[in-house]
This record gives structure tokens, C-alpha cells and sequence, in this order.
């Protein structure tokens, strides 16, 4: 996998980032019982819309609205196009710990059948 990301705006409480990856697979053998294509490639690009709430020293809350799109190339089954979006608020308590709570939809391809997913995100971080 290789992904990147280039910062488009980048104001006090404002940032609009430009996102882009590629994942590419390849497998022996496709008779197993889960998904495991011989040759498969993910191209992705997307904006990351990004907008700080309220700071006050070490203290952030920010929300983030992210959209992707691309394609999905899997051998013997042609291609299909696939895409997510994502909105998270973020919470940086202090230089040392962080939590966010988000929502995800996203459509994907296997084997010719679509499949959306939509999914609950949260999680807490911190470093020592």
C-alpha cells in the first residue's frame, strides 16, 4: 500500500487536504473460502475537509468531513468503481492524549458483487 496526502488550505482553524492511494495484491491461490483474488488494485483519491471547533491551550475539538473515490481492478472480473465517507469529531485533551467518535459509509467490490458497509468509529489515544 502507498498512500499520501498534500495540504491544499492550511488557515488558523481550516484545512483542506488532497488524498490519494494505491493498493495492489496478488495471491497463488483463489480457492480458498474467503476473499483472495489472484491480482487485485485499489486506486483511491479524496478530499479531507477539516475545521477546528474551539482550541484553548493544549485543548482542540475539531470535526473532519472525508471523501473518497477510485477504482477497483480485480483479475478476471474487470473493474468496478468503490468510495467512502467518513465524518469524525476529534478531541485532543492535551499534547498527550486524544479521543474521536465517527461515522463511515463506504461501497466496495468482491468478485463482482457490491457490498456497503456502515461503521461506528471511536477511539482514545495516547503516548508515553
Amino acid at each position: 500500500r502507498v498512500a499520501g496526502e498534500h495540504r491544499l488550505v492550511n488557515l488558523l482553524s481550516y484545512d483542506l487536504k488532497a488524498l490519494g492511494s494505491i493498493d495492489v495484491a496478488r495471491n497463488k491461490d483463489d480457492a480458498v473460502s474467503y476473499f483472495s483474488p489472484l491480482r487485485s488494485t485499489v486506486w483511491r483519491a479524496g478530499l479531507r475537509n477539516e475545521h477546528t471547533l474551539f482550541r484553548r491551550y493544549d485543548f482542540t475539538l475539531s470535526h473532519a468531513l472525508t471523501g473518497r473515490a477510485g477504482l477497483h481492478d480485480q483479475k478476471n472480473f474487470g473493474s468496478a468503481t468503490v468510495w467512502d465517507f467518513e465524518y469524525r469529531v476529534n478531541t485532543q485533551f492535551n499534547d498527550r492524549f486524544l479521543a474521536y467518535l465517527g461515522i463511515n459509509r463506504a461501497s466496495n467490490v468482491y468478485d463482482v458483487d457490491r457490498e456497503y458497509r456502515t461503521a461506528i468509529l471511536a477511539g482514545f489515544g495516547g503516548r508515553f
